[in-house]
């Protein structure tokens, strides 16, 4: 069973690791290098400002991974999310796109969003899957994008639109 719950203090240095972890950040937009202090300004910050939506990944009661809603936009009625799986040994076994589906359904259902929108780097092939299997669109492709170890990574642009 997959569950999503609420991100607390005490997940901090687990979600750390799990992000900087090359696993992880091979499909991440950004490689980022995050130490204690810097990963307990972002959640201060995030608390102060409650602008996004972070949870635990749970899955058969062993906390495995990370979702959000970003950049969550009521006037519009969108948001961005994400998920990374930070256990290695949960990664391929589809628990991603039932993850996806967990956070659209709070998306639709919950916050009555109208759209879910996001950023795919062009070599991240299991999160593209994901995506085509659960009925998201590409919306765009946007060619050397994203600068990371010196290099230029394309993007794709993925959405769902809310089913009524």
């Amino acid at each position: 069973m997959i569950l999503l719950r609420d991100l607390k203090e005490s997940d901090l240095e687990k979600l750390r690791l799990w992000r900087m972890s090359p696993e992880v950040t091979k499909y991440l937009c950004v490689d980022p290098v995050i130490t204690e202090e810097a990963q307990e300004q972002w959640y201060k910050e995030m608390k102060e400002r409650g602008d996004d939506i972070y949870w635990i990944v749970n899955y058969n009661g062993v906390d495995i991974g990370y979702a959000s809603l970003n950049k969550i936009d009521t006037q519009n009625r969108n948001a961005d999310p994400g998920v990374y799986i930070g256990m290695a040994e949960c990664r391929g076994i589809g628990l991603g796109g039932k993850i996806l589906r967990k956070i659209e359904e709070y998306a639709f259902w919950t916050l009555y969003l109208h759209k879910l929108y996001g950023y795919v780097l062009s070599e991240n092939y299991p999160a593209l899957k994901i995506y085509t299997e659960n009925d998201w669109k590409l919306e765009g492709f946007l060619k050397d994008h994203i600068l990371k170890h010196g290099e230029f990574y394309s993007v794709y642009i993925m959405s769902l639109l809310r089913k009524v």
